[in-house]
């Protein structure tokens, strides 16, 4: 009987497939975690603006959501106040970080995405209902179409429609 201490090269073949599968495998899986943040990011948002209209239809005082970045980290956060530095901090409802991107598309810009960013920036979306017809209330100068969560390679992930006249939302 032979006593052989050595690696076949069968051996070597089926270790390096496995070694190949699971790193597909990986890298796989990251994508898909920073897909499934995305997807979290606008079912949050689209769930907020629910509630924030019902709350405004509801109530006396009227709230805002607020959309914007703090510290690299994409935030949001319902107040009836108005928007200050002190309120736009990172004690909201946490949204996701760098690895998407959260912008806007206005009446005011068609066609333009322009990226959300922090009070100082003033990239900021503030989010509102009119109490009388549900409609979406203007943002100064126009009226939001569109929010835009992208990748940050540029690629498209959800775009949550917003129709001024109705104050109704969808996810695409």
């Amino acid at each position: 009987m032979k006593n052989n201490k050595g690696v076949s090269l069968v051996e070597i073949i089926i270790v390096i497939a496995i070694l190949s599968v699971l790193g597909v495998s990986t890298f796989g899986g990251i994508h898909y975690l920073r897909y499934g943040n995305a997807k979290r990011c606008a079912y949050e948002i689209d769930a907020a603006l629910n509630k924030i209209r019902l709350e405004n239809m509801s109530k006396a005082e009227k709230a805002n959501l607020y959309i914007y970045q703090y510290g690299g980290h994409y935030y949001m956060r319902v107040s009836p106040s108005s928007p200050t530095a002190a309120l736009l901090n990172g004690n909201g409802t946490e949204l996701g970080n760098n690895q998407f991107v959260i912008s806007y598309e206005a009446s005011t810009h068609p066609g333009t995405n322009v990226a959300v960013g922090d009070y100082a920036s003033g990239n900021y979306m503030t989010l509102g209902f009119d109490k009388s017809t549900g409609e979406l209330s203007s943002n100064g100068t126009g009226y939001y179409e569109r929010i835009v969560i992208t990748d940050r390679d540029g690629t498209l992930l959800y775009t949550i429609r917003l129709i001024q006249a109705s104050g109704k939302h969808f996810i695409e």
